[in-house]
């Protein structure tokens, strides 16, 4: 019988990487698994399996949320008006939001040419700078869900949870 691997959450060695390491070693009996509870609804608040997995971890002090386009997600995020939005902190990737440079108080993309280890490697000091600017009232994050890229995924999880779940889209 196949043995199995529980994925609890993403990390920066992700799902198919581990296959390409299972496979390299002649472990191909061995099945993957991973549980995508973050992935259900912000209430889902089930108890964790294993430290982390708390839908607020890693949560700044101020409002935090996921910036989406609303066509990707299975529920409804809240609305954000254009006042809120200009008392915000954008932390955008890739250039994904940089036409709202101009709309709120402070932008920062945490890598402008799309380098998901960088973003990895800088999102929580960054996220924790955020936490301390002057006259910032909520962080927006760009939502970078990709489940073709297992860093993405890493990134989208942490970022998931500094939110807690949160979404929030443009009205």
């Amino acid at each position: 019988s196949k043995r199995k691997i529980y994925l609890l959450r993403q990390g920066v060695i992700g799902q198919s990487e581990l296959k390409k390491i299972l496979s390299e070693n002649n472990k191909n009996n061995v099945e993957i698994i991973l549980s995508n509870k973050y992935l259900k609804t912000n209430l889902d608040k089930k108890i964790q399996d294993a430290p982390g997995q708390d839908i607020t971890h890693y949560a700044p002090r101020i409002d935090c949320f996921l910036l989406t386009n609303q066509s990707n997600i299975n529920f409804i995020p809240k609305k954000l008006n254009e006042e809120k939005l200009s008392k915000a902190f954008l932390l955008d990737f890739n250039g994904k939001n940089a036409h709202l440079k101009n709309k709120v108080s402070f932008y920062k993309d945490i890598s402008e040419n799309g380098n998901i280890e960088v973003a990895i490697h800088d999102y929580y000091s960054i996220l924790r700078d955020s936490e301390n600017m002057e006259n910032i009232e909520i962080i927006l994050l760009a939502d970078i869900f990709d489940e073709s890229n297992d860093k993405a995924m890493a990134l989208f999880d942490r970022m998931y949870r500094s939110c807690s779940g949160k979404f929030v889209y443009l009205k």
